[in-house]
């Protein structure tokens, strides 16, 4: 779907291509108006991505459209419904990190974040931070600690992560866990407060000697000591 619409210009029309067994078949749609334009990219958006076209979407979708071309609320058209222009667009320059405005378009987030918006816009404050909460407990690296280390005899950097339950040996270059263990093998650790390394006493009498690069080994014993208490 490739919408080009140009208020100025009075131009309108939406550029679909579908796949066929002959190939890309490319199809020209035409627009009579800015609220018909919206309505109709605002549909093939939702259908190209297999959403559901109810009320709550398409509002999304519409209002983005809309706020895109630079339509003011306001003079409400007989085809578009009164919740399409309830709300204004949100400005995404002020809720996108600079990376991602360097990468794409602003007005390519409109619909998006209107849609985000109008799921969590009738939630109160507590039930929003609640829905921030379990979004963040979700993520697959939810409450690991990440420390540079340098295991002894190893010829280069690695990272250890300690979480909730577990302690992961990971390689920067890829993100991929080369070993890990679970608290329940970690029989003891001990701190050399001097020399700054740290020893780690694991099942099968295997025995790990590291310094930490990224922080105290302080803070890697607190880690490990609040998380095996947690547990």
């Amino acid at each position: 779907v490739t919408p080009e619409g140009d208020l100025g210009a009075q131009k309108f029309c939406i550029k679909l291509r579908v796949p066929t067994p002959e190939g890309m078949s490319e199809t020209l749609l035409r627009c009579r108006d800015a609220h018909q334009y919206a309505r109709w990219v605002a549909g093939c958006h939702l259908a190209s991505r297999g959403a559901s076209l109810s009320a709550a979407s398409l509002r999304a979708e519409v209002q983005g459209v809309l706020g895109a071309l630079g339509v003011q609320p306001g003079g409400e058209d007989p085809g578009v419904p009164s919740w399409a222009l309830s709300r204004p667009p949100p400005d995404p320059r002020q809720l996108l990190p600079p990376r991602f405005q360097r990468k794409f378009k602003a007005k390519q987030f409109a619909s998006q974040l209107m849609e985000v918006l109008n799921r969590v816009g009738t939630l109160t404050p507590g039930q929003a931070r609640l829905r921030f909460v379990e979004a963040w407990r979700a993520l697959p690296e939810f409450g690991l600690g990440h420390f540079v280390v340098r295991f002894q005899g190893a010829g280069r950097d690695e990272i250890l992560a300690v979480g909730p339950s577990q302690l992961l040996r990971i390689d920067p270059s890829s993100g991929a866990v080369t070993r890990s263990w679970r608290h329940s093998d970690l029989h003891q650790w001990d701190v050399n407060w001097d020399s700054q390394q740290v020893r780690l006493r694991l099942t099968g009498d295997v025995t790990l000697g590291l310094r930490v690069l990224s922080a105290s080994p302080r803070v890697l014993h607190q880690f490990l000591g609040g998380y095996l208490a947690l547990g």
